[in-house]
């Protein structure tokens, strides 16, 4: 790999460097964050762990992790950060929307910066016109707007949705690059087709930066093979932070510089090693002072490799992700809970039983909302217009069949989330 494939040398840097640069980092951002953020401290007073006892990554282990689930608690107990902020509102650069729903505070635009390996790596430059079809709202979106920004590229910061008009913005302004989920991508080519474009010929989008979702080897052969569109596959969390990226070998997520992960025994917290499974953990490096990221628990289950990647990036690799720990689930990009799914069902008294079956139609998540009622009379074409309404309102997604099942279909002790999509490692 030529060397000017790299963002920058650190990339390839030795691995006793690359140790030394982690275990001074994470002391550094420890020290910084018990300082500074509430949450942090109290998290760590409980467990009587001093900064000071934290001088390399190892020493992470001494941390009770912050679970998903456990950032949103404190953040709807103690609105709007929940202790999380570590400078004066007043100094704030943007605060960011995450689903769960959890608010990201963002100390200046150095806090995308991480995301520019991938964007370098997919082989985007400064100049190239780049659509980012992830919402802005949302911190995916909102990130890769920024580091666009950082990048000297030029932004289309497109949203989902609105097909045609995305389609007709990448032939007529000659957008390059791709941001977005790969689903998307897919509705994006195939609309092309539909509306008689040769995609090879007459479209200059030739790199592609994926997530939020699995990548399944069929979508991106299909993107690769028959549109020429080069597939980068990148890894983040709703913190608004990147953890890893496809290089060309396409063989796993090179872990970032600006981030430390740790894979774990959900049940323990000790690190496991090389080719175990286990629960990922993070604690961010990058320059987002406002919001320290300190072991961080995303809920999704992977493995480490050592094994030396042909293109020339000596940082660890994560093999890919495997599943999740515990029952939520990603939906199109965005996280369902069984607490959500329950929420809205005791807005309606009239159903005893529900349950979301999650399957794939195409490349495309199908929603599936089974439910049982009390009262079989009720005007069900009203009904299942209010309910769509209020699912929407509540989890951010939209139901795309709501199945009236008899009494008794759902069984005892049902898990109110079924996911019956077929996919084992995503890369």
């Amino acid at each position: 790999m030529a060397q000017d494939e790299f963002y920058g040398p650190e990339e390839a840097m030795p691995a006793e460097d690359r140790e030394r640069h982690y275990h001074e980092k994470v002391s550094q951002q420890v020290q910084f964050a018990y300082e500074n953020s509430p949450e942090v401290k109290e998290r760590m007073d409980a467990a009587g762990v001093k900064p000071s006892q934290v001088r390399t990554t190892r020493d992470l282990e001494l941390i009770p992790f912050l679970s998903r689930d456990g950032l949103i608690e404190r953040q709807g107990k103690n609105p709007p950060f929940g202790g999380l902020l570590a400078m004066p509102m007043e100094s704030l650069y943007k605060v960011l929307y995450s689903p769960g729903p959890f608010y990201i505070p963002v100390s200046s635009p150095e806090y995308a910066r991480p995301a520019l390996r991938f964007l370098h790596a997919a082989g985007l430059r400064k100049g190239d016109a780049v659509i980012c079809s992830l919402p802005s709202l949302f911190a995916a979106g909102a990130t890769i707007e920024d580091a666009l920004s950082l990048a000297g590229m030029v932004a289309i910061p497109a949203g989902s949705g609105n097909t045609e008009l995305q389609i007709n913005m990448i032939h007529d302004i000659g957008i390059k690059g791709y941001v977005g989920t790969p689903s998307f991508l897919m509705n994006l080519v195939k609309k092309s087709d539909e509306l008689g474009y040769d995609f090879r010929k007459e479209f200059q989008l030739r790199s592609a930066v994926v997530s939020a979702e699995p990548l399944l080897p069929e979508v991106r052969n299909t993107l690769q093979q028959d549109y020429g569109i080069r597939v980068t596959n990148a890894l983040g969390v709703g913190t608004a932070t990147w953890m890893g990226f496809e290089c060309r070998e396409q063989a796993g997520f090179h872990m970032l510089e600006e981030a430390f992960v740790e894979i774990v025994d959900p049940e323990t917290g000790k690190q496991l090693g090389p080719g175990e499974v286990g629960a990922m953990v993070l604690t961010g490096l990058n320059d987002n002072p406002a919001f320290p990221i300190i072991r961080y628990m995303t809920g999704d289950l992977s493995s480490l490799t050592e094994e030396p990647c042909p293109c020339g990036r000596s940082s660890m690799r994560l093999t890919g992700i495997m599943g999740r720990v515990g029952d939520s689930v990603k939906v199109r990009a965005l996280y369902l809970t069984p607490a959500q799914v329950n929420t809205v069902a005791l807005r309606f008294p009239v159903i005893s039983r529900c349950q979301v079956v999650i399957g794939r139609e195409g490349y495309r998540d199908e929603m599936v909302f089974n439910i049982e009622l009390t009262d079989d009379t009720l005007d069900r074409e009203q009904f299942s217009s209010e309910l769509q309404s209020s699912f929407q309102d509540a989890c951010r997604l939209r139901i795309d069949k709501i199945n009236f099942v008899p009494e008794g279909t759902i069984p005892e002790g049902y898990k109110v989330i079924v996911d019956e999509r077929s996919w084992e490692v995503r890369r």
